[in-house]
């Protein structure tokens, strides 16, 4: 399967992170199918916080988007959690 992603799609996606709100929906489309979350939190960290990408302990499946913000000093952090498949 070939990447059809350019740079400026990617630029566009992850611009609008910023305007993402707690309770919007994700989907995302794979050749698996389509797997629908709900934003369940939203917050900045500094650049060099990790623990962001930890599993979560609650065996709940998630996804977890970031993007830069503050000319790359912090990371808007946006988590979905899975709603179905």
């Amino acid at each position: 399967m070939q990447n059809n992603l350019s740079k400026a799609d990617i630029d566009e996606l992850y611009a609008i992170l910023k305007e993402a709100e707690e309770g919007m929906k994700i989907s995302i489309q794979t050749q698996y199918g389509t797997y629908n979350y709900k934003i369940t939190q939203m917050k900045v960290v500094e650049a060099s916080d990790v623990s962001v990408l930890d599993r979560p302990t609650d065996g709940s499946t998630i996804c977890t988007l970031t993007t830069c913000i503050n000319s790359g000093k912090q990371r808007l952090i946006v988590v979905g959690t899975l709603e179905n498949k």
